[in-house]
């Protein structure tokens, strides 16, 4: 044994006092001949001893077929201590690494008075898995506990040289020590219950690296000195950092007094702030404990609801009684077992729930209550989240909310105790910053999200967070609020708003919920972007929840209510003169998503709004329901989609087959079509074409040809609306086998009375016609929407669907129906006249009675008569036919003035008609100025000259069938 010639006392413990404390003293492995230390091995080598090494192994093995799980004991000599044992106040081991995979290991300490704590019991040349003091020979985790005590925990993190366990950590350490008689106290090293894990510290043995050293004191020792920061953490800011910090509160404060919103949102805050005083703790229980996937979701997010509402509190109103509301949570799970990480969505959101309860109470907790906290967010969280990144997870490239949640989640984590775990933190900070554009792709081009609008609010803030605290907690975002990804982020905030009917119900497609709440991300996102409509929306959304949010009913169900703490950290008062008519009545959304909606007006609950997709069938949390619509009309949702059906079915998430077994995930569970009650294709794509808009019609097109491929050659929905009143929806198949049956769907929780093609359905006093347009003769049946297939589903009771079935005569086949909100603007509107589905998807006809058959298929004689305007916007059917447009469209022709001559421009796109360009001063009389100018299918502009003596000058175009 070496010897420290100076301290060296024979027989006895040599004691390094720490310099600058003479109440300090360092008692380190070698010191004295009464240390020692040695690691074991279980199996095969239970009979071996490793006592010569120059390093110390803790392992839990598992693999079954050779079990080697391994220990280490060290034993530290106390016994020139200047001051009695019991006067200990504070006390560290500290081990120097080798190699480690991150993880957590316990401490043991083996009791005064039992064999193994004498000199001589044990000798690290002599010890042995067979013979060691107090091993638990059948467990790699644990002690005897007739003759040993867990001491606590310590935390291995990844990159780090060294590992300590402090007093402040384990009062059970201070007790142990203090109940020394004898000078000799040995401490075991094992690793956590759970999972594999392997680490190895340097042994008084190795040559370069540090011995395990104890480190004893009747004072406070004083911490060791922080380590550098990564380049990731550079600018590294003190707490609060996360998300609303100082100055972010001083603004917050400023506004309460400006702002006539704000106090009262404050005031709901801190009212269920004051609720949580009296709840429960957060519990180390499963949503449904019968279940393989070990679920926290119901405990993890009340407890974030606490400390968003708690924290908002106690920093505005400085009331003690929140922040020891909150540690109360936060030192709970701090001392969980684990976080399942089984569901990695456990991690992530406690994670995040822990990072700002950390940064947020910093000022209101003790140094041992942060030290308890920072270990069960390194253990629990972010050595997880560091394995995941090795292994690399599948969430770490999906475009979906675990994307955005789990990387989130552990981002903030490793912002909140950076300074205390700097290479641990880096490399999640880089791991998420290389992870989370993956899922930011899924908004390009233009901000659509194909998990639906809940999943879209859920996920965006968990992006949103993210971005937001890398800027108040490094003050820059490592470049991700950069790039086409995040400028379509930026665009989101508009997907969102045009998700949400005038009745205040989501297009809930997907596993997405229906009733539109609060989201306090679009006043992240108007402040980000610069977008001020985002808030005024907003703020729209928060005033009409006010009354549930004051009638104590958040949180009733899987809702977004646990952020509503961050409607006052985010809030924004931007866009006081926006007003609804700055919104589009209709927008289109592509990319991945592909889905449109289409409004009457803006500002109204009794509007028209119609919604309609196309999408991919195997999206995250996406159905079978390429094609369907929801339409809101009068105050009512009348065609609904059904939303999601409970997690817990067996398959619900098997994208390979069993998820779509059931009603509510399937195209027949939809308002879309099936072709003999056949399934769509599951790995299926549609685009939506031809999007249109005008003041008085929008129309577009769905290409659901691979949706139904293998079933028919071709089938494409259209939808228009007319009149910005009514609703016509066209079905188009090609190529279908005859005697096929064409199925056609609406879902609606209205009563229905149907009289053959029509039908009339009443809810709440209002009334909604249906109408089928073609084939002639078919009629609608109304039947319960009850599921069919696997027991356990929804019953959806109260539910009818509202179908047509028509058997295939030829291969072609239309299915056209007309949907009239009943109003007295809308009775006695005229038979629609034109057919929604684009010019680009119609036929080359070769004459005008081929073309007005095509568009006009349900029009009259006179609606179909060469000078009629069956849709009234100017356009006569031979003007339409000429100039290659739908007859629901205005004629491209153009005019245009300037230095001294008028042109008029257009396009010829047909031989067989003459188009001539008449000219006139008075309007009442005209002359040709050119008859069939130009090349047919190429623009072409005539023009006539200005002169002072003729101050008006007028130009036509009048097209006529050739002679």
């Amino acid at each position: 044994m070496r010897l420290r010639p100076v301290l060296a006392l024979a027989a006895t413990c040599a004691l390094a006092p720490l310099a600058g404390s003479a109440a300090t003293f360092t008692s380190r492995i070698g010191d004295s001949p009464r240390s020692a230390d040695a690691w074991i091995s279980s199996g095969i080598e239970a009979a071996q001893n490793f006592g010569a090494e120059n390093r110390l192994r803790v392992r839990h093995h598992t693999d079954t077929t050779n079990i080697r799980h391994r220990k280490s004991y060290l034993r530290f000599c106390l016994q020139d201590l200047p001051f009695p044992a019991g006067e200990i106040t504070d006390a560290r081991l500290e081990l120097a690494l080798i190699t480690a995979q991150p993880g957590t290991y316990r401490v043991w300490a083996i009791r005064d008075g039992f064999s193994g704590d004498v000199a001589g019991a044990w000798t690290a040349t002599g010890l042995t898995w067979n013979n060691a003091p107090h091993n638990d020979t059948a467990s790699g985790t644990a002690l005897d506990p007739a003759g040993a005590e867990l001491l606590g925990t310590f935390v291995v993190t990844s990159g780090a040289a060294t590992a300590s366990f402090r007093a402040s950590q384990s009062p059970a350490l201070l007790q142990a020590l203090r109940a020394d008689t004898n000078g000799l106290v040995t401490l075991v090293l094992t690793q956590q219950d759970g999972g594999f894990t392997s680490v190895e510290f340097a042994s008084s043995r190795h040559s370069m690296l540090a011995r395990p050293a104890l480190i004893v004191s009747n004072e406070a020792l004083p911490p060791p000195p922080p380590p550098p920061l990564p380049p990731a953490l550079s600018g590294l800011r003190p707490h609060p950092r996360l998300l609303w910090d100082a100055a972010g509160e001083a603004a917050t404060r400023a506004l309460l007094a400006s702002d006539p919103l704000l106090p009262q949102v404050l005031e709901v805050v801190v009212a269920e702030a004051e609720a949580a005083l009296s709840e429960p703790v957060i519990q180390y229980r499963f949503d449904d404990p019968n279940s393989s996937e070990r679920r926290l979701k119901d405990e993890r997010r009340a407890s974030m609801y606490r400390i968003f509402n708690l924290g908002v509190a106690w920093r505005l109103t400085g009331d003690a009684r929140f922040a020891d509301r909150a540690k109360a949570d936060l030192l709970a799970a701090a001392a969980f077992p684990d976080w399942a990480p089984d569901h990695f969505l456990n991690v992530g959101e406690l994670s995040l729930l822990m990072a700002v309860g950390y940064d947020w109470f910093h000022a209101a907790m003790s140094e041992s209550e942060r030290a308890a906290v920072r270990q069960g967010l390194v253990s629990h969280g972010l050595n997880p989240g560091h394995a995941a990144y090795q292994r690399r997870d599948w969430w770490l490239s999906a475009q979906s909310n675990w994307n955005q949640v789990c990387n989130g989640g552990l981002l903030l984590g490793a912002l909140a105790v950076a300074e205390h775990h700097p290479e641990l933190a880096a490399s999640i900070v880089n791991s998420a910053v290389a992870s989370l554009p993956a899922a930011m792709q899924a908004f390009l081009p233009d901000g659509a999200w194909q998990e639906g609008p809940t999943y879209w609010a859920y996920g965006t803030t968990y992006n949103a967070l993210a971005i937001a605290a890398l800027h108040t907690a490094l003050g820059h975002a490592h470049g991700l609020d950069s790039g086409p990804a995040y400028a379509a982020l930026g665009k989101s905030g508009a997907y969102h708003i045009q998700t949400v009917g005038p009745t205040n119900h989501y297009f809930n497609y997907g596993d997405s919920k229906s009733i539109a709440y609060f989201s306090p991300v679009l006043f992240w996102l108007s402040h980000a972007f610069n977008q001020p409509v985002y808030a005024w929306f907003e703020r729209q959304l928060v005033e009409g929840d006010l009354p549930r949010m004051r009638s104590g009913q958040l949180m009733q169900d899987d809702s977004l209510d646990r952020f509503l703490g961050l409607l006052v950290v985010w809030f924004n008062p931007a866009g006081q003169q926006v007003t609804y008519d700055d919104l589009p009545l209709d927008q289109l959304f592509t990319g991945s998503t592909s889905l449109a909606a289409m409004r009457g007006s803006w500002g109204g609950r009794d509007s028209l709004y119609l919604a309609f997709k196309g999408g991919w069938n195997r999206a995250e949390h996406g159905h079978m329901d390429l094609g369907s619509f929801v339409l809101d009309a009068l105050g009512e949702r009348w065609a609904i989609d059904l939303g999601t059906d409970s997690y817990e079915l067996p398959g619900y998430f098997d994208f390979n087959g069993g998820r779509w077994q059931y009603y509510r995930l399937n195209n027949l569970g939809h308002n879309t079509l099936a072709i003999n009650n056949a399934l769509q294709v599951n790995t299926a794509s549609a685009a939506i074409t031809g999007f249109h808009s005008t003041p008085a019609l929008a129309h577009a097109t769905v290409n659901l040809d691979a949706a139904y491929a293998g079933q028919a050659s071709s089938v494409r929905r259209g939808f228009a609306l007319l009149d910005r009143s009514r609703v016509l929806i066209e079905d188009r198949f090609t190529g279908v086998p005859a005697g096929r049956v064409l199925r056609w769907a609406m879902h609606t929780r209205a009563s229905v009375t149907v009289n053959g093609g029509a039908a009339r359905l009443t809810q709440n006093g209002k009334q909604l016609e249906a109408q089928i347009l073609h084939p002639a003769g078919a009629s609608f049946v109304a039947e319960p929407a009850t599921p069919s297939g696997p027991g356990g589903q929804n019953p959806n009771l109260g539910v009818t669907r509202l179908l047509v079935r028509h058997t295939t005569v030829s291969a072609d086949e239309r299915i056209v129906v007309l949907l009239t909100p009943l109003s007295a603007e809308t009775r006695g509107l005229p038979w629609p006249g034109f057919r929604p589905l684009t010019p680009a998807a119609a036929p080359t006809v070769p004459d005008y009675g081929a073309w007005s058959r095509f568009h006009l298929p349900f029009g009259s004689a006179a609606e179909r008569a060469p000078g009629a305007d069956p849709a009234g916007v100017g356009t006569p059917n031979l003007l339409a036919f000429a100039l290659g447009v739908n007859p629901g469209e205005r004629a491209p022709v153009t005019t245009h003035a300037s230095e001294g001559w008028l042109s008029l421009a257009f396009q010829r796109v047909r031989a067989d008609l003459d188009y001539l360009v008449e000219t006139s001063t008075d309007l009442s009389g005209w002359s040709p100025l050119a008859l069939n100018p130009g090349v047919v299918g190429e623009e072409t502009s005539v023009s006539v000259p200005l002169t002072p003596d003729e101050p008006r000058r007028f130009l036509r175009l009048v097209v006529e069938p050739q002679f």
